[in-house]
């Protein structure tokens, strides 16, 4: 009995045996088959597949879409067949285009702008400008980002590019906002080009025996009310009715004056619903930690956008600026200057800046440092607020304090815009 059971299991071991050395003599031979279709893919005879040359040309997704249907097909005809599919599946693996791998430069540029990587950036984005001319956007940002970064010739190329194509949009107001402050030719070299004839400030006034509309009939022309497009809450009529009083106590002579070179005003939940791309743009003179989103007004050339709400920059909370509704006066001297054709820029007003900057008591440098900017930035934003303080002033108590040292520490800066508003009011 014994030498039965022992005949049977040694016959058992034999079939065992035997069918382990023939699956394996079948893997070794797929094996080689395998490293023959893999150098195939390597030599010039690759062509004989047929599908590669479309495979080159896929999306890594779609790719390996293509691998996964093969794999699908195989398993469900389990045959020696199968092993001809590799080709393919390692094609759409190895062989997909590898630019759907990369980002792409705009994508790149915004992600180093976000790190304030700005020279960086500014590469990117004049890459992705050249590469697609119909992006204004890449083209602003691209000489913004140099702007940033101090590369101020090459800020210059990437603005008078976009403001040749792109005149009428907003990119291209504010490259030309821009190139004003920053290069002294632009304007002459522009001056046959333009579309319309600039008439000197003093002669932009309203003819004696013209009917001059009452304020409140100008102030409801230039203000706009934009819907919430995000999260925050609408604007509130109470709000609106707030900066329409403002504006209101403008003198006459600067509310016509300003919506006849088209001047308008926004009033929005939040600046950056204007144009989300600054959400994260440090604003010029501040702190590296804030943007636009902790602003309560921006101007863009002759357009004042002011919100009732931002962001706290300390928790992030949304805060309503009903006490900050002061800083509009302030945003309509910008846009008073650059209707008045940056105004700040000229020999008059520089001269006058020097004069008493250059005489703020140590003490108090700290406290105006904003003012106080290098380049274009400090008599920019001086004047914005010596206009502020003519106009009634700030509103929420840290800004007044402010507002009344800039008043009392440029005086000169202040006679100069006194004989603006009064070229503004003359007959």
């Amino acid at each position: 009995m014994l030498s039965i059971v022992g005949t049977l299991y040694a016959i058992l071991l034999g079939l065992i045996i035997v069918n382990v050395q023939t699956k394996f003599e079948v893997a070794n031979q797929m094996a080689v088959t395998e490293a023959n279709c893999l150098s195939n893919l390597a030599s010039p005879d690759a062509v004989r597949y047929r599908h590669l040359h479309k495979i080159q040309n896929l999306p890594v997704d779609k790719a390996c879409t293509l691998a996964n249907n093969q794999l699908r097909q195989m398993n469900k005809r389990p045959s020696k067949r199968w092993i001809f599919h590799i080709p393919l599946i390692v094609a759409s693996m190895l062989f997909a285009s590898p630019n759907c791998h990369a980002k792409s430069d705009y994508e790149t540029a915004i992600e180093l702008y976000s790190k304030k990587q700005y020279s960086s950036a500014a590469q990117y984005f004049e890459a992705a400008s050249l590469s697609n001319p119909s992006n204004a956007a890449a083209n602003y940002y691209a000489g913004y980002s140099f702007y940033l970064a101090g590369r101020k010739s090459e800020a210059i190329t990437s603005f008078r590019r976009l403001a040749n194509a792109f005149p009428s949009l907003k990119e291209g107001i504010q490259a030309r906002v821009f190139l004003k402050s920053l290069d002294p030719n632009y304007e002459k070299d522009n001056s046959g080009t333009t579309t319309t004839t600039k008439v000197p400030v003093e002669q932009r006034v309203a003819p004696a025996n013209k009917v001059v509309p009452k304020p409140r009939t100008i102030v409801d022309e230039m203000v706009e009310v934009k819907r919430s497009n995000g999260k925050l809450p609408n604007v509130t009529p109470a709000f609106v009715e707030r900066i329409k009083g403002l504006l209101v106590t403008m003198p006459i002579s600067v509310l016509t004056f300003w919506r006849d070179n088209g001047g308008s005003v926004v009033i929005t939940p939040s600046v950056v619903e204007i144009d989300f791309r600054i959400q994260n743009t440090v604003p010029r003179g501040w702190d590296q930690d804030f943007s636009w989103k902790d602003s309560p007004a921006l101007t863009h050339g002759n357009q004042v956008v002011v919100s009732q709400y931002k962001a706290n920059p300390r928790t992030g909370d949304t805060v309503d600026n009903t006490p900050e509704i002061g800083v509009v006066r302030h945003e309509t001297g910008h846009a008073i200057d650059y209707c008045m054709d940056n105004f700040t820029g000229s020999n008059e007003f520089k001269h006058a800046y020097y004069l008493d900057s250059a005489k703020v008591p140590e003490e108090q440098r700290k406290r105006l440092d904003y003012f106080l900017q290098k380049a274009t930035g400090g008599p920019s934003e001086t004047f914005a607020e010596l206009f502020c303080y003519r106009m009634g002033g700030e509103t929420d108590t840290p800004r007044m304090e402010v507002c009344d040292l800039v008043h009392r520490y440029f005086p000169l800066c202040d006679k100069e815009l006194g004989k603006c508003l009064a070229k503004l009011a003359s007959p």
